[in-house]
């Protein structure tokens, strides 16, 4: 390497100056050989040495020690090592320790020093600083002498180790034949184009170089898994081209030993083709990237300099090379005291720009994590589930803890799914696959994926609701909810299909339902497609769904919907229309085109549909209003199934037991599943028979199985709080009301195959009681609104009690039979076997739910824009259920970043429980200040702001941007306030030094008090009344109530100090 030749010269430098500069190319040795260098000499000169070299990046750090042990033949972590965030591969030996430049500023400030090390490394310097050269950086570390500055020694290592010659578009353009746009600055892009540019240009290398095998590709970027990252350096297989798909990582001192087309140069003679145009690189990419103080945030940076005590941070950091704007240091510092980590005291004349250090902040300044990730650790011990929180911090800084495989993203998707159970959250998720995955290794199990997988399924830790606050707590302002489902409009674009089962298709060309096998075939990766109905150019699927599986939006939807998302192409190869009809030489096949045809996937049927409205055609269930019935299965509390117990359902069960008893049954050929006709033995008080699976049909005789829902009711706060939906007392309690009696149920609807009723039971001398209210009466449920399309039905079903002798339109039987004709005769005619190949390829629009739900964040400075939520998490897809009583759910993001057209990016979600009043009560016991709303009788309260605060001099607001205005959905008052500031009382009691001096048993005691006041203000012992949500008429304005309704009662109550969270201020309101 170029460095070689200047050994002794750069160590003499080294040895004699305090900073030396050195500038040289890529691949010089900078990064590898001059700490040897240094190393050998102190070694040879028995002289003590601990070397330092920092990397911009883990990979680099990492890549390069493991270069170095194995070049040394060295143990790693023996005399070279390398210290990352949350991994440290050395020891007491170590003399030569590569690390990222955060591992070295967490050093020195906890140290306050530099004298742990003898030589400290700054590579890759450049990345730091903005258009600087040399010069700049040797006098900016110019040491002072008696007649001014002396700079500092700069040594140039001339040369590279292998020349690169260097392409642009230009010089391709009578290579390929193709026509690109110029480009320009602004949104990026890469148009489909110059892709095929890269693929045949790569194929030009080939031909010259005669490999034709194949090729092994790569990607090589941040998020990429470890095994997908070590593979860049593995060998490439002899006649194959190795490929790798990289992003900037790769420019920060990682050397892939066999590139010879890109990074090129550093082993041997290289190519670098840059696919834009050679004016486009001069006139518009700069020199040299943005200084990365300049774009990254600066939060831990001022917390270091407060835990230094070397003055205001805004001072300080305009001491820097490239000094950061004024205006970011003092909005950083806002984020500090909105976060809990800097004194807020926003009504005294301090600088409202700096603060001193809370605890939390302090804590914050030692922890080698994001600082909400710290916040999150630090509550996670508050409340007493500190573990589940170490394993989402620690999971979250890597990034890719749920790995993403090239082309997999499908896949991915539903594996945290899987993981995340009932719990849309993609926390929750990473807590449960860590504890399967750790059951598993303590107990020798991880013999392959699928036995981990359905290990994690059947032995997974329930995580409850307290995990959720937590991470509410940590990641405030972070905080959106989703628009209202228009269900009358949405229902219509469903056409009535149950939104939990189906998504919808557009685009479909004419004679659609002949291609269905094809569409099956593209919807197989999400799961089992039931039926196909098309009806003109739209077709909608429903997905098969477990009938003893609780009511929720399939997996099956989210994993359709995600195609769609992921812009994975959806092409049906089809036949002109005009071959069609021609083959079919009919005069009725013109009205085929669009006909309205339904596929049964299970029973392999393709027939024309009957027109019916929705769920009448099963009206025959349900002769009268009132049925009683016995249970036969709960599925979980108000979710049942059972058969009816009048006379004639009675003969008919009976007729049924002799005709099994009568017949010679044989084993069933297939695996069963739903519609199956199928028997299965049970023994019973010593009597062996065989009974019914489900629904069972006999030659015309129908004895069915119905499911039914109770009506008008939801799980209670306590029963979300302690269980997924409903708690294990509530599941109990329901069990026993509705096991080994007959109930007399009332119809309410009749929605997608399922009876909502009304239950009631004989109850002694209480005579009827209805189910619902008991549970209500207990606090297992609350009282609820049915569905949009649960009332259209409820209305259509009275009119049909009211007129029993109303008969439905119906298409006439002969024309059915006609167009079935006619439909088969299509089939026949274009099955893949006898048809001639399809003519050409048409693209469907979807999946689509028009039940999707958008997102839109709470806070001013986002109130307008976009936001997408990334397409990796759980929550990147939402689809309103249409269940009970719609109301806003609040979301909370790990991670918030705006695109340069100014949308708003949310990275790992959680979904808050669907609790009423829940996203109020969370704003108000995480912000750092409140404003109560009043209506204009001064009555009630209607929302609140929340926010930093406003200043009492100007009377500004003092964070604008992250104010939130909120409704409420629920009556809160005064008594909740004052819970809010008591639970606020109690998390400052372990966020305090005193609490360093507290013992096991009291700091257990705490925890255990917060938890129980947590709880206690989530689940009142009287749920809170539901009201209409208000607008506040002046939003996000502070200092809108009266002074005199303020009272200062919680300020005598709480001793001032630098605590994390002040107490609210109280309004009192008119009797």
């Amino acid at each position: 390497m170029p460095t070689a030749k200047h050994r002794e010269k750069i160590v003499s430098l080294i040895q004699n100056n305090s900073v030396v500069v050195v500038e040289g190319a890529t691949g010089s040795g900078k990064s590898t050989q001059i700490p040897q260098y240094i190393l050998d000499y102190c070694m040879n000169q028995s002289i003590p040495c601990n070397i330092a070299v920092t990397q911009p990046r883990k990979i680099s750090a990492s890549s390069l020690a493991r270069w170095i042990s194995k070049e040394r033949s060295w143990t790693l972590g023996g005399f070279v090592g390398y210290q990352l965030s949350l991994e440290n591969v050395s020891t007491k030996e170590t003399r030569l320790l590569y690390m990222t430049t955060g591992v070295l500023l967490q050093k020195i400030v906890s140290a306050k020093s530099l004298t742990e090390f003898t030589h400290i490394f700054i590579d890759e310097i450049i990345l730091m600083s903005a258009s600087i050269n040399s010069k700049e950086l040797a006098d900016y570390f110019a040491l002072p002498v008696h007649n001014g500055l002396n700079p500092v020694c700069i040594f140039k290592v001339e040369g590279r180790p292998f020349a690169v010659e260097e392409y642009y578009l230009d010089d391709l353009k009578d290579i390929f034949d193709f026509q690109l746009h110029r480009q320009s600055l602004g949104e990026p892009m890469i148009e489909q184009k110059m892709y095929q540019v890269a693929v045949s240009l790569i194929q030009s290398f080939d031909e010259l170089e005669k490999r034709s095998n194949g090729w092994q590709v790569y990607p090589f970027h941040a998020c990429a898994t470890l095994e997908e990252q070590t593979k860049v350096f593995s060998a490439t297989i002899p006649g194959y081209r190795k490929v790798i798909l990289a992003t900037n990582v790769a420019e920060s001192s990682v050397t892939v030993p066999d590139v010879k087309y890109g990074r090129a140069g550093r082993v041997s003679k290289g190519y670098c083709y840059r696919l834009i145009y050679k004016d486009f690189w001069a006139d518009c990419i700069p020199e040299k990237s943005e200084p990365e103080m300049l774009h990254c945030p600066l939060g831990a940076t001022v917390l270091k300099l407060k835990k230094l005590d070397m003055g205001e941070p805004k001072a300080l950091l305009a001491t820097a090379l490239s000094p950061p704007s004024a205006g970011d240091i003092e909005r950083t510092i806002l984020q500090l005291k909105e976060l809990g980590a800097l004194t807020t005291c926003v009504q005294t004349e301090e600088n409202l720009h700096d603060g001193e250090l809370t605890f939390l902040g302090m804590i914050l300044t030692q922890l080698p994590v994001d600082l909400h990730l710290g916040k999150l650790i630090v509550l996670g011990h508050v409340f007493g589930c500190l573990e589940e929180c170490l394993i989402i911090a620690a999971a979250l800084s890597l990034r890719n803890f749920f790995a993403v495989p090239f082309k997999k993203h499908v896949d991915a998707y539903r594996k945290k799914m899987f993981f995340a159970g009932n719990c849309r959250s993609d926390c929750i998720a990473i807590v449960n696959a860590f504890r399967a995955w750790q059951a598993c290794k303590e107990k020798g199990k991880l013999r392959n994926p699928k036995e981990e997988l359905e290990w994690g399924k059947s032995n997974c830790v329930h995580i409850n609701k307290i995990k959720e606050v937590v991470i509410a707590g940590a990641f405030y302002p972070n905080y959106c909810t989703f628009g209202k489902c228009r269900e009358e409009i949405a229902m219509k674009d469903l056409a009535g299909k149950d939104p939990k089962t189906t998504v919808m298709l557009k685009n479909i060309p004419p004679y659609g339902y002949i291609y269905h096998k094809q569409l099956q075939s593209l919807l197989r990766q999400c799961g089992q497609v039931k039926s196909i109905s098309y009806n003109g150019t739209r077709a909608f699927v429903e997905f098969s769904r477990n009938p003893k599986e609780v009511f929720k939006v399939l997996p099956e939807v989210y994993l359709a919907v995600k195609m769609s998302q992921l812009k994975i192409p959806f092409e049906l190869h089809v036949h002109h229309p005009e071959d069609i009809r021609r083959q079919v030489q009919d005069a009725g096949a013109a009205g085929l085109e669009f006909l309205r045809v339904n596929v049964d996937c299970q029973k392999q049927t393709v027939e024309p549909v009957k027109i019916l409205f929705g769920d009448l055609q099963m009206s025959k269930m349900i002769p009268s209003r009132f049925l009683s019935i016995r249970v036969t299965e709960v599925v979980e509390v108000g979710h049942f199934w059972g058969y009816r117990t009048d006379e004639k359902n009675t003969a008919v069960l009976r007729a049924l037991s002799a005709e099994i008893d009568y017949q010679n049954l044989v084993d069933l050929a297939v695996p069963p599943c739903v519609d199956v006709l199928c028997l299965a033995p049970f023994t019973y008080l010593g009597k062996r028979g065989y009974y019914r699976a489900h629904v069972l049909y006999v030659r015309g005789a129908l004895a069915e199985a119905l499911e039914f829902k109770i009506c008008k009711m939801c799980p209670s706060a306590r029963s979300l709080v302690c269980g997924e939906p409903w708690s294990c007392s509530a599941s109990q309690r329901f069990a026993s009301l509705v096991s080994g009696c007959t109930l007399l149920v009332e119809v309410y609807s009749l929605l997608h195959g399922v009876l909502h009723v009304d239950v009631f039971r004989h109850s002694g001398h209480s005579g009827l009681v209805n189910i619902r209210d008991v549970l209500i009466r207990e606090r297992h449920a609350e009282l609820a609104e049915e569905s949009h399309d649960s009332q259209q039905s409820h209305d259509l079903l009275k009119g049909l009690f009211l007129d029993e002798a109303k008969k439905e339109e119906q298409t006439p039987v002969s024309a059915r039979q006609e167009e079935k004709h006619l439909i088969e005769r299509l089939l026949k005619c274009f099955s893949e076997k006898k048809s001639d190949a399809p003519t050409h390829k048409v693209t469907i629009f979807g999946p689509f739910s028009p039940y999707q739900l958008k997102c839109y964040s709470l806070t001013k400075i986002s109130q307008f824009r976009n936001v997408f939520i990334h397409k990796d998490s759980i929550n990147s897809i939402v689809v309103h259920d249409g269940a009970e009583d719609p109301f806003q759910q609040l979301l909370v993001a790990t991670d918030v970043s705006v695109t340069a057209a100014g949308s708003v990016i949310l990275g790992e979600t959680s979904l808050m429980p669907p609790i009423h009043g829940l996203l109020a009560l969370l704003s108000m016991l995480f912000a750092p200040a409140i404003e109560l709303r009043v209506d204009k009788s001064g009555k009630y309260f209607t929302g609140v702001l929340c926010g930093l605060g406003w200043s009492q001099t100007s009377g500004a607001p003092l964070f604008p941007a992250n104010d939130m205005e909120v409704t409420f959905d629920v009556q809160f008052g005064l008594e909740d306030i004052t819970e809010i500031n008591s639970l606020r009382t109690a998390m400052n009691k372990l966020l305090c030094e005193q609490a360093l001096v507290c013992g096991q048993e009291q700091v257990a005691q705490l925890q255990e008090d917060i938890r129980q006041k947590l709880l206690c203000l989530i689940c009142k012992s009287k749920p809170r009344d539901i009201i209409d949500p208000t607008w506040y008429e002046k939003p996000y304005a502070w200092n809108q109530v009266d002074s005199q309704c303020i009272t200062d009662e919680p300020e005598k109550q709480h001793e001032k100090g630098n605590f994390v969270y002040q107490l609210h201020k109280l309004v009192l309101l008119n009797d």
